[in-house]
């Protein structure tokens, strides 16, 4: 159990007791009687970053487990599953649930638990978390899954709905959607689908031709085919074909028949319409339906195509005439005298710089059109101007650029950040010096995902563009770039809330050989790097030519690999002034020491007075720190201002500018960088090694030291207690033993007298800052080691991968087969945890561990979110169940 030193004033919590304890009753009556779990298990995806997998997501209610957790009852979340055919063969006596067996074919089933190791994202009360089935390769993609979530309270489970599925339909299901990134859509398709289908034999290479005798392909029509490298529907073709529920990477038409093609739930790769001389009329169809997903039609001949499913792009060369029903979500006109009716929704109209003459009629709309001006476009609906790019800066700040200014500036009532799930996101503030780049504040950013931004004009059309934000990794409120000498900026970036590392690259000065004309993160890691640390962080950048205005992208790494979007900034040419600079005075230093107390000399004393209504203190928001009650004093000299503020006033570690602004006008300012906040602990527990030895175990956020030193507590509070006060410790007036604080898991072992019954211990930074309360518990009491259990661990093999996701693989040998490894989501560490013991450097809060069974059921494959230290040696402790006992087994090892 632990306590904190608080100035607590109990009879004023007995006196408030006494009177909302009736109400506080009803309440919580109230609240059990609303309240439910609400737990869904919502869909599944394909686990394309990292070890590949099947990702089954879920739901469930942040009150509800809210609630749990202010009753302090124990909790687990997560995901169970087992084959569908073996439930499915069971389901009518044996439900699908945890800790459940079932029999098939003659073998045992355990149905497999995945507990949540972290949220994946809270929204609208919901909290949503995944489980993944990694070690599914080849053909095992064709089995079905039954999934469901569950939520275990005090031993009991409450369950929500079941999901069967294959790996291979749902990768399907990603690869026809245009929501899905491209890149995504091709690693399903290959990883999955395809090497599935090869491994079980349904996988055609060859060229496959269709003619008026086998018109009809569908799943299983042609053996136990179902993916086609190639299929060619053959000039001799004059009936309508069928192509139904199967994959084909290329699909070619060479036909001057009159019939429909229908395409139905199928994923098409390319489609070739090739140019047939004696085809004349748009007298072949190309019906798209039932989520049929079209990456590509390059129509080089005549074609109508009809349907409701979108097609990626579609390509239309010279002298063609497309008559187009379908979506798509781009069009390029490549040739001339092209004819093209459109009756559907298109997104981007490209003509190429030699497309002339080509006549765009129809009743369909446009999101964008370009190069429009060789060309005739005679149909309504598209906009003239676009939103060129989207650029998050911060965790609510980001810029957006149009591609001409708008007649008069935007308001934020204009404007809409519509997230995936269909919710708006706030927009606070907007603000343009040019009607073309806009500045917004927005509210934070809550998850990882896809967002659109919109427009609406004056004349009421609307504009969008989709763009992409991470926030599982390093992120920052705002990042800001000042040119502050001719070859010389600083990039500022506030309020960074994970340790790790920032890349950077500026063309132009970053010397890094590339092809690529997309920035992407591999190439903004080949450029400089610095350390991250929590709070605020500047960046001094060199090296820059005078005049000459640059792009600067950056990305923020997690010290276990997680990395952010690349972002862009850009920075001027010339050196950032503002016109009314005093030239008189300069503010020559400014600090804030001690604490709340802000201390200003300027280079000589000016000639008016001032007072507190000539000083202002700017946050990183941009908003001025507020100093009612405030007291200001002066030096004798007239140099040295002093503003002591209210200690309430809230501010936090950051950078701010100080600024003075004179009678006449002018203004005189300085930043400065306030680091306060003491060391974050967490998870700290105390563990009984021996009679006279014993371990402090917990996380730190930074390096430092801790004071330390056992006593025997008297069980009193505030002004009864017999536990030291902080102010004690500093001035040594108490005795302590001091020891060194690592940024990361701590296992500090502490012999002591072996009579004292508690300990108290003091946590302070390598800058000296610290809480103004001890954390201090009772020791846990000595029990001889019980005699060890029947598993051992073998060994345990640990090397370095390269992956950025999991850039380190450990493989855990037990001396027998494990039946189930015990998981405690409460500790943060999932069912191992890893302790660095020498040159091993610190590792983060929080490991991200991936793990799966090898094939003999005695190896444990886990890959972790985190690269550890070549050469240094490691403990690992795990909990595992056998024969329904837990037993808790560790070894230490070296990373090769």
């Amino acid at each position: 159990m632990n306590w904190k030193i608080k100035k607590i004033y109990i009879s004023i919590l007995i006196i408030a007791g006494l009177i909302l304890s009736n109400f506080s009753i009803l309440m919580a009556q109230d609240e059990s009687a609303v309240l439910r779990p609400e737990i869904y298990t919502e869909s599944m995806e394909i686990r394309t970053s990292g070890k590949l997998g099947l990702r089954i997501i879920a739901s469930i209610n942040e009150k509800y487990i809210e609630q749990l957790e202010n009753q302090n009852k124990d909790y687990e979340y997560g995901i169970i599953a087992v084959p569908a055919t073996v439930y499915e063969a069971n389901q009518s006596n044996n439900d699908l649930e945890f800790g459940k067996t079932f029999k098939y074919s003659g073998k045992n089933y355990n149905v497999l638990a995945i507990p949540a190791l972290r949220d994946w994202s809270v929204e609208s009360n919901r909290i949503t978390f995944t489980g993944v089935l990694t070690g599914i390769s080849g053909a095992g993609f064709n089995t079905r899954y039954a999934v469901r979530a569950y939520l275990k309270v005090d031993g009991h489970y409450i369950y929500g709905d079941i999901l069967s599925q294959s790996g291979y339909q749902v990768a399907k299901d990603m690869a026809s959607s245009l929501d899905i990134a491209p890149a995504q859509r091709q690693f399903v398709k290959t990883n999955v689908m395809d090497a599935c289908d090869k491994a079980r034999g349904s996988y055609n290479a060859a060229d496959y031709s269709i003619t008026n005798t086998n018109s009809t392909i569908t799943n299983g029509s042609n053996g136990k085919i179902r993916n086609y490298k190639k299929v060619i529907i053959g000039s001799s073709v004059s009936q309508d074909v069928n192509l139904r529920d199967i994959k084909i990477d290329e699909l070619v038409i060479d036909s001057n028949g009159s019939y429909t093609i229908n395409v139905d739930a199928t994923l098409l790769g390319k489609v070739n319409i090739i140019n047939n001389k004696m085809r004349t009329d748009n007298n072949i169809t190309l019906n798209l339906v039932n989520q049929t997903g079209v990456e590509i039609i390059n129509a080089l001949d005549n074609i109508n195509i009809i349907g409701d499913s979108k097609i990626g792009e579609l390509n239309i060369n010279s002298d063609v005439r497309v008559t187009l029903a379908s979506p798509v979500n781009k069009v390029i006109v490549n040739g001339m005298n092209a004819q093209i009716k459109v009756d559907s929704v298109i997104d981007n109209l490209v003509f190429a710089n030699t497309a002339t003459n080509n006549v765009v009629t129809g009743e369909g709309s446009f999101v964008k059109i370009e190069n429009d001006d060789k060309n005739q476009v005679d149909i309504i609906g598209y906009e003239a101007n676009s939103i060129k790019s989207v650029n998050v800066r911060g965790m609510y700040k980001m810029e957006v650029v149009l591609e001409k200014p708008t007649a008069k500036a935007l308001t934020k009532e204009d404007m809409s950040i519509l997230c995936r799930g269909g919710k708006d996101m706030t927009i606070l503030a907007v603000k343009t010096m040019d009607n073309q780049t806009y500045e917004l504040s927005t509210s934070v950013f809550a998850k990882d995902d896809y967002y659109t931004f919109s427009i609406e004009l004056d004349d009421g059309k609307i504009i969008s563009k989709v763009f992409s934000y991470r926030v599982n990794c390093p992120t920052v409120t705002n990042a800001v770039v000042t040119r502050t000498e001719e070859n010389r900026a600083e990039l500022d970036l506030y309020d960074v809330d994970e340790t790790g590392k920032i890349y950077i690259y500026i063309p132009g000065v970053t010397q890094i050989m590339t092809r690529s004309n997309e920035i992407t993160t591999d190439i903004v890691k080949k450029g400089m790097s610095q350390q991250l640390k929590t709070g605020f962080n500047k960046v001094i950048l060199k090296g820059l030519e005078s005049q000459i205005t640059y792009d600067l992208y950056y990305v923020l790494e997690a010290t276990d690999g997680r990395t952010s979007d690349v972002h862009k900034l850009r920075i001027n040419g010339t050196i950032q002034e503002e016109i009314n600079l005093s030239k008189k005075y300069k503010i020559e230093a400014v600090s804030e020491m001690p604490k709340n107390t802000i201390t200003i000399t300027l280079n000589q004393a000016p000639t008016e007075k001032l007072t507190l209504e000539n000083f202002s203190f700017i946050c990183p928001s941009d908003s001025e720190l507020t100093l009612t009650g405030a007291e200001l004093k002066v030096s004798e000299d007239g140099k040295v201002y002093k503003i002591i503020i209210p200690k309430n006033y809230g501010h936090k570690d950051n950078q701010y500018i100080a600024k003075i602004t004179f009678s006449d006008g002018t203004i005189a300012k300085k930043s400065f960088q306030v680091e306060f906040n003491p060391p974050k602990i967490t998870n700290f527990k105390v563990i009984r090694n021996e009679e006279k030895i014993f371990t402090l175990t917990f996380n730190s956020d930074k390096a430092g030291v801790i004071y330390y030193n056992t006593y025997n507590w008297n069980g009193e509070y505030n002004n009864e207690s017999n536990t030291p006060k902080v102010s004690d410790i500093i001035s040594g007036k108490v005795t302590t033993i001091k020891k060194v604080m690592y940024a990361g898991n701590n296992e500090i072992e502490i012999s002591f007298n072996g009579s004292d019954k508690s300990v108290f211990v003091l946590f302070m930074d390598n800058l000296g800052n610290y809480a103004d309360y001890l954390e201090y518990t009772n020791l846990p009491k000595y029990e001889p080691q019980k005699p060890s259990g029947p598993i051992e661990i073998e060994s345990v093999k640990a090397t370095l991968t390269g992956d950025p996701m999991y850039p380190t693989n450990i493989k855990i040998k037990f001396s027998e087969n494990v039946d189930i490894l015990d998981y405690r989501p409460s500790t943060g560490y999932g069912d191992a945890k890893f302790t660095m013991i020498k040159n091993g450097g610190n590792l983060p809060s929080r490991l991200f561990i991936s793990s799966y069974f090898l094939a003999d059921n005695m190896t444990w494959d886990l890959d972790i979110g985190t690269a550890f230290t070549k050469g240094g040696t490691y403990k690992v402790s795990v909990t595992v169940r056998k024969d329904n006992k837990y037993y808790v087994i560790e070894k230490e090892f070296v990373v090769e």
